[in-house]
């Protein structure tokens, strides 16, 4: 492939990366302790009333509402010290699993996992636009629906478009709930150290691509994955992370969900801890990043030599300068 024709994956994926944060910045407003209220008001119960005295509908309803709760605020640099630990050995158990286990058995064990948050996501949706009545139990009915037939599609057949959907939805799910929970100061010492960890995991240690190759070999919703032709199968022929000499010799252009993620987080927490117009900034500036990140590897003089980028040095550091320029606003 020509230089040239990299613009289109460029492209599409930057309108991703912008649809991520413009529906994160969307859904974060239903987080909170408003839907829990809600959710009791639409199903005429009280705050006092125990679970037991609720019927199976009611137990449904106030279950979607309460995955709209933030993290409590008890110690936030205790709770991002601990998500980057999670982090850093969630990432060596998920290659051990992966390396290990057959396919299926995989993506069982994350069924529940991806369940939950693609659930989360049309509640936050619903939420938003809809208001209280989202609690209704034949709306949480269809969300529930629509969630198990999303996972079940992505078990019997994890094809490019399937996990590049879902690793969407996760994005958006993540961002926002991360994003709500936590302040922005907070954020950026998570930032930094997950920029750090990224650094040394693709640069030094090569880690991070052995990871991807194993998460993309079971086709874990793990990294949106473009492919480079219209034949290309994540299920047949995987994505190439092996030496390179053309980009399009992967098969896929692979952008991993925690790229989404994490500066994401800070666009919500902004907009939530002071105003959308200041999420919306730092979300201009992380896409700004990631354009930089792109010419750099697609069409900087350092481009041939290039076979892997971490993404995060570039993308939070674009999230943390959109950040403080808000301050001075």
């Amino acid at each position: 492939m020509s230089k040239s024709s990299y613009i289109f994956h460029i492209t599409i994926s930057a309108l991703i990366f912008i649809f991520v944060i413009a529906m994160a910045l969307f859904t974060s407003q239903a987080f909170g302790t408003n839907a829990m209220t809600d959710a009791l008001r639409i199903n005429n119960l009280d705050n006092n009333q125990s679970w037991d005295t609720y019927s199976n509908d009611q137990q449904i309803s106030m279950a979607a509402a309460s995955s709209l709760q933030k993290i409590p605020p008890n110690s936030e640099q205790e709770m991002v010290v601990g998500i980057l630990l999670g982090l850093a050995f969630g990432c060596i158990a998920l290659f051990v699993i992966a390396k290990y286990f057959n396919k299926i058995i995989v993506r069982a064990l994350f069924v529940i996992s991806l369940w939950s948050l693609i659930s989360m996501f049309f509640t936050s949706l619903g939420y938003t636009i809809f208001g209280p009545s989202v609690f209704n139990i034949t709306y949480v009915s269809i969300m529930l629906g629509v969630s198990t037939i999303l996972v079940l599609t992505w078990l019997v057949y994890p094809e490019w478009w399937v996990v590049t959907s879902i690793a969407i939805i996760i994005a958006i799910s993540a961002a926002a709930f991360f994003g709500s929970s936590f302040s922005p100061l907070s954020i950026i010492i998570l930032l930094i150290g997950l920029s750090i960890y990224d650094y040394v995991a693709v640069i030094r240690t090569k880690f991070m691509l052995k990871f991807a190759q194993k998460v993309m070999s079971v086709q874990l919703p793990a990294a949106i994955a473009l492919p480079y032709t219209k034949d290309s199968s994540l299920i047949k022929d995987g994505v190439n992370f092996g030496e390179v000499k053309e980009r399009s010799d992967r098969g896929f252009m692979i952008l991993g969900t925690g790229d989404l993620i994490f500066p994401t987080v800070l666009a919500v927490s902004a907009a939530v801890y002071s105003s959308m117009a200041h999420g919306i900034i730092v979300g201009i500036f992380i896409i700004i990043a990631y354009m930089i990140m792109m010419y750099t590897m697609y069409y900087s003089k350092y481009a041939p030599k290039i076979q892997a980028l971490p993404g995060l040095p570039f993308l939070c550091t674009g999230a943390i300068i959109g950040y403080i320029i808000t301050l001075a606003l």
